[in-house]
């Protein structure tokens, strides 16, 4: 999986989302440069416990302790060399966490896309399991995007439910009066930044007219 020019965002924040952010196994690592590093780097003392193993297409690759923590990184060469499952486990120590993440894909127009991220973090000296999962509705590949692709109700919010938006530090109701998409105007701003706008440019328009016709009135004839 290739990284974005200058790296990856961190985050899913919406001004600022990058799908490849949940590519990252645990550590939200740069896998593509951890991949290279490990390369360069395997002859190294420093790593005499980082393996690598092929079955079939199926490559793992193991980093860590010969004994003890290690992370594990699992690729299918058949669907573009992808991730298929990460794992960081530490094998002496029966109480150590445990995290796991497991990835599917299906191929579209010949480009392989996610489908279902899971992760599941297990905590064995508390006895507690955590687990959740992103799941994509509908994956398009080169091909047009409907106007309406990225609206609210598209992505099932109804009338009067809570929105958040991290975008602008606001929180509403959708579809009540305070909702700010009930005042955006056909350019695309809010009817309210437009009456600031008005607000601020008049008055000081008003100010250079008066003392451009005070310089007319004391300029000698």
């Amino acid at each position: 999986m290739r990284s974005a020019p200058g790296g990856y965002k961190r985050g899913i924040n919406p001004t600022e989302f990058d799908p490849t952010f949940f590519f990252r196994g645990a550590n939200w690592e740069d896998l593509e440069a951890s991949l290279e590093f490990f390369h360069e780097n395997a002859a190294s003392d420093g790593y005499t416990g980082t393996s690598v193993g092929r079955e079939g297409d199926r490559v793992v690759l193991r980093v860590g302790a010969t004994e003890g923590l290690f992370n594990l990184y699992e690729f299918d060469l058949s669907i573009g060399g992808n991730l298929l499952r990460f794992l960081t486990a530490d094998d002496t120590d029966a109480k150590a966490q445990r995290v796991e993440w497991n990835y599917h894909y299906e191929r579209i127009a010949g480009v392989w896309v996610p489908t279902e991220i899971s992760e599941v973090r297990a905590d064995p000296a508390r006895d507690e399991t955590d687990s959740r999962r992103f799941t994509w509705l509908e994956n398009v590949v080169n091909e047009p995007v409907a106007d309406d692709q990225f609206t609210p109700e598209r992505a099932g919010v109804h009338p009067g439910d809570f929105v958040k938006d991290a975008g602008a530090n606001v929180q509403y109701r959708y579809g009540s009066p305070e909702d700010p998409q009930r005042s955006t105007g056909s350019n695309g701003w809010p009817r309210k930044w437009m009456t600031w706008v008005v607000m601020a440019v008049v008055p000081a328009a008003l100010i250079v007219a008066m003392v451009l016709v005070r310089r007319r009135r004391r300029r000698p004839t």
